[in-house]
């Protein structure tokens, strides 16, 4: 391929990649350089423009100047764009590489040498300031693992050390979201909602995607680097699906990230949130993993833990992962709020919750956080000898003085 095809090619790719860039008003914007020769006016040629300044010659030799510092500049200009074209030149080659290794990805056929390879290519010419290669597996991201997520889901057949090769190159896309340009990023995020609500519309099941264990981690990434908005979009997207994506072992951790980084105050992060508080919220307490979700919005958002309130069931604090969510709850409120958790535990009973090994890491919490006198208070008088008996409940006894 001649360098005059592949600079045309290049300049088609740019100029694609300059709309969707481009602000809405373009005819305010400078001309590039690369896109000049596109112009309805035809260009004189060399001997037309010396001809203009031969007619303006005058007597004492001004315009011989005049001519030679014009030569000077127009060669100056021409030394500039062929250095222009040669990076356009290797950014093609770069461009190239990419889908290559896209094709490989995407047939299963690359491997381990292969992946590390193209991984140094890539952060050596984003050292140089060319990030086409990370744009370009941006750009194809979700259906480069879309169908390799699939085959682990259905248990298809998969090639020898599918495992290993998945995690490089899932690292590997990591990296390239750190390195591409934002936009590339935001459309990757946009193109995943579009993914969730079409599986919305179309009554399919999707939740599947999410707790992948190499699409996991990708998304997770693409999470922690997009946009507040962006994000809230996303999880307006994934309101319905969050209960069931929060209580897997993969999926818990893009619904941790969503919350981590978006803002309370968007209408898709209170939609989402309002969604775990929905249905019966004791198992999601009592989940493995779903209180790993339920704590990161505890301590992220501070409205969260009045709605809580309103809705949680404390006998949760007798169960292992109950426990932690109540601990951490209680770490969460407010001095007044503190009280009417008290007041609720009070109810489940207090002596019942020193005899749960769970139970009574609730209520040192609560003396933790300057409620010793009410506990002393309301367990005095009611501790047998088979409280004082019991290892886990022994040393709290010991701390209350009674």
């Amino acid at each position: 391929m001649s360098s005059k095809i592949v600079v045309a090619e290049y300049n088609s790719f740019l100029a694609l990649e300059a709309l969707d860039e481009a602000p809405t008003d373009r005819r305010s914007q400078p001309v590039p350089r690369s896109f000049k020769l596109s112009g309805k006016q035809p260009m004189k040629t060399r001997l037309q423009e010396d001809d203009d300044l031969s007619d303006s010659v005058s007597d004492d030799g001004s315009t011989i100047t005049a001519l030679s510092s014009a030569t000077s500049l127009e060669m100056a200009s021409s030394i500039a764009e062929i250095s222009d074209l040669e990076g356009m030149r290797e950014d093609y080659h770069h461009c190239a590489e990419a889908v290559q290794f896209q094709s490989k990805f995407h047939s299963y056929s690359a491997s381990l040498e292969e992946v590390k390879t193209f991984r140094q290519v890539m952060e050596s010419a984003h050292l140089r300031g060319d990030p086409s290669m990370a744009n370009q597996l941006v750009h194809g991201l979700w259906r480069l693992i879309w169908d390799h997520s699939w085959s682990v889901h259905c248990k298809c057949w998969l090639p020898k050390d599918f495992r290993k090769i998945k995690e490089d190159e899932s690292r590997l896309l990591q990296d390239a979201i750190e390195l591409a340009k934002a936009s590339h990023v935001r459309q990757a995020v946009l193109e995943l909602q579009g993914m969730v609500q079409f599986a919305a519309m179309n009554g399919t099941d999707i939740t599947w995607f999410f707790k992948n264990m190499y699409a996991n981690h990708i998304i997770q990434k693409l999470c922690t680097h997009a946009t507040k908005t962006d994000l809230g979009l996303l999880a307006d997207a994934l309101s319905p699906h969050a209960r069931d994506i929060a209580q897997s072992q993969t999926g818990c951790r893009i619904i941790q990230r969503i919350i981590e980084h978006c803002s309370y105050e968007h209408l898709g992060t209170g939609k989402l949130l309002a969604s775990l508080l929905d249905g019966d919220f004791r198992s999601l307490c009592q989940s493995r993993f779903g209180v790993h979700v339920l704590q990161s919005a505890l301590e992220q958002h501070a409205q969260f833990c009045d709605s809580v309130m309103d809705t949680i069931d404390f006998r949760v604090a007798k169960n292992q992962w109950g426990s932690w969510f109540m601990q951490t709850l209680i770490e969460h409120l407010s001095e007044d709020m503190l009280f009417v958790a008290f007041d609720r535990l009070k109810q489940v009973g207090l002596l019942g919750l020193v005899r749960s090994r769970f139970g009574v890491e609730v209520l040192k919490a609560l003396n933790q956080q300057g409620l010793k006198t009410h506990l002393a208070d309301g367990l005095r008088g009611a501790i047998t000898p088979y409280e004082r008996s019991r290892p886990y409940a022994k040393e709290f006894i010991r701390i209350l003085e009674i």
